[in-house]
C-alpha cells in the first residue's frame, strides 16, 4: 500500500466552511483530489456556485451552499 492510498478520501464527504474564500479554494481542490465529494459552504453563494461549477468542469464532484455563522445554531457546552 502506497502512502497516497493511506490518505485516500474515496467514498468520503468533506464540508469546507469558507470554501469559496482565499484559502478554502485550495482546501476544496486538495480534498477533491484525494477523492472526497466536497460540499462548499460560504457566505457568498455566487462564489460557492462558481467554485462548484469550476470543480465540476474539472470532473470533481462539488456542491455549494450558503452559510454564515449567524445562521448556525449555537450549541451549549457538552451538547456536541
Amino acid at each position: 500500500m502506497s502512502i497516497l492510498d493511506r490518505f485516500s478520501l474515496d467514498d468520503r464527504v468533506a464540508l469546507v466552511t469558507g470554501g469559496a474564500g482565499l484559502y478554502g479554494k485550495f482546501i476544496v481542490e486538495a480534498l477533491a483530489e484525494a477523492g472526497a465529494t466536497v460540499y462548499i459552504a460560504s457566505r457568498n453563494l455566487d462564489n460557492c456556485r462558481a467554485l462548484a461549477s469550476e470543480a465540476l468542469g474539472n470532473g470533481i464532484p462539488g456542491y455549494s451552499s450558503p452559510a454564515g455563522l449567524s445562521r448556525w445554531r449555537i450549541y451549549s457546552r457538552g451538547t456536541l
